[in-house]
């Protein structure tokens, strides 16, 4: 089977000495789940209602719980970056040399493929000239 075509899962629990199940025992599981891939898609918060319930037997009899549920939000991958440039001194004579400081801070919640800073920003002029060029790459994060 198709893990996509998966939408519910069930689990039965039996006595290993095959004995009935003690009044008060509880069984419990906990399941690591992934998304599905269209969620990349989503624009909005979205809100997931899900439920259980459990059924009992003994012998001819049987039960069913109430459902109980529990809700998680999915947020949209919203990405976000945030960008930082100073200059040590801020102010200079004609001639004299700064130190300009280019940030760049992932400020999403998500990682990153990559991180590019620009200088100067495109379509700006500049009446300086760098002195030293730096590239990173997404190993030297």
């Amino acid at each position: 089977m198709d893990p996509a075509d998966v939408t519910g899962l069930q689990f039965v629990f039996t006595s290993t000495d095959g004995a009935n199940i003690d009044p008060g025992a509880t069984a419990s599981i906990n399941l690591n789940l992934e998304q599905r891939p269209n969620v990349v898609d989503l624009t909005d918060p979205t809100t997931v209602t899900n439920n259980a319930n459990t059924a009992v037997s003994l012998g001819p009899d049987t039960a069913t719980s109430d459902p109980a549920d529990d809700m998680y939000q999915i947020a949209p991958p919203n990405i976000s970056v945030a960008a930082g440039k100073t200059f040590d001194p801020d102010t200079v004579n004609a001639g004299d040399p700064s130190t300009v400081t280019l940030t760049g801070t992932n400020s999403s919640q998500l990682p990153l493929d990559s991180l590019t800073i620009t200088e100067p920003q495109p379509r700006c002029t500049s009446t300086s000239t760098p002195t030293r060029t730096q590239q990173l790459s997404s190993r030297e994060r």
